[in-house]
């Protein structure tokens, strides 16, 4: 049995049962593409099931007003994809006669969707003998052929891509790109592969010759920034301020509270007296612990700070007054939300 018969063969005993697997559906094949970007598979599938009890077309989703569909991504995080969804959404049921686009060149061209993901949907949904590339495919095929490239090297993408074309032409195009994706995620896993159940062991170059663990080459990481983050929850007769981000920047489109951000840690005293007009007639009822959250690039330490206020300060152009209660129908950052769900219980508020 060669290569690709032996993945097959394993994908066909070993495969997970997956919502969204096996399905010839493009827009749900999309969705759960999308949601797998960044989020791991067991974290993803409740999210993904309440979705499309939401939004179970492509028409429902593109009627939706913006504001829901990132409530309803609350907490998968990377929020630009939830944004980028519902604007391919609208142009596929606007522009399009809601007629999902059938090819990889075609799928490509729709805001949010790269060359994985339109291969996946290409694939899955139609057929079309076009290979996913991915970090499970590009771990498995570096360990197996012997490619010395890491993956942000032109030459060693283009000889992964080079036998992923020659593999998939004799093969069942969704079947395959199902198999090496599940293969790189189950069995070449990352670290500590288990190679002696591996059936692709004999003809495996990085086992032959002691490489599994350098292979493939990592790519060097960038320093993570950090960002201070002080939130100001002001309470006024069951009401407080927030406020969208629209800057492109982290979180664009989601909701927050009144934000100072600082280039270094600033204590409570520091911030009281350079930013007096938030403290002007309110009295801390709380300031939390420190809450540290990573995204991809940089890290955000986090600190809220809970006010009674007699009256509030004074009201910026870009801050709406809204009650507690209403609070839920507002998409926060899971950073936010978590503290929320911790906060408004205690004020007796329902949410």
């Amino acid at each position: 049995m060669d290569f690709v018969g032996h993945i097959v063969a394993w994908y066909k005993e070993n495969q997970r049962q997956l919502p969204w697997r096996n399905i010839r559906d493009p827009y749900r094949i999309w969705l759960s593409e999308i949601m797998l970007q960044q989020t791991r598979v067991a974290q993803m599938e409740g999210y993904y099931k309440r979705f499309l009890q939401r939004f179970p077309t492509v028409e429902q989703l593109a009627k939706a007003e913006e504001r829901e569909v990132l409530n309803y991504w609350q907490g998968l995080g990377y929020y630009s994809r939830a944004r980028n969804l519902h604007a391919s959404a609208r142009k596929i049921f606007f522009e399009l006669d809601n007629r999902f686009p059938a090819t990889y060149k075609e799928i490509i061209r729709l805001k949010g969707i790269g060359e994985y993901t339109a291969a996946a949907i290409a694939s899955f949904a139609f057929g079309e003998s076009t290979p996913v590339l991915d970090g499970n495919v590009f771990r498995l095929y570096s360990r197996y052929f012997g490619i010395f490239e890491p993956k942000n090297d032109p030459k060693g993408l283009a000889e992964v891509k080079r036998l992923l074309q020659q593999h998939i032409v004799n093969a069942d195009p969704a079947e395959f790109n199902q198999a090496i994706m599940e293969f790189g995620a189950l069995q070449c896993t990352p670290a500590s592969p288990d190679c002696s159940a591996c059936p692709l062991r004999a003809g495996c170059f990085a086992f032959k010759h002691g490489k599994v663990d350098t292979l493939p080459l990592k790519i060097s990481g960038k320093k993570l920034k950090n960002r201070y983050f002080h939130y100001f929850i002001f309470l006024h007769q069951g009401q407080t301020f927030i406020t969208q981000r629209k800057e492109k920047d982290i979180w664009q489109k989601l909701f927050e509270f009144p934000l100072i951000e600082t280039t270094r840690p600033y204590s409570l005293e520091r911030l009281r007296s350079q930013y007096s007009g938030y403290f002007q007639s309110s009295s801390p009822l709380s300031v939390s612990k420190i809450i540290k959250h990573t995204l991809s690039h940089q890290k955000i330490i986090a600190r809220f700070y809970v006010l009674e206020t007699g009256t509030f300060p004074s009201m910026h152009n870009e801050w709406q007054l809204v009650y507690l209660h209403q609070l839920k129908k507002y998409p926060f950052p899971q950073l936010i939300r978590s503290f929320l769900d911790e906060l408004l219980p205690s004020l007796n508020i329902a949410h």
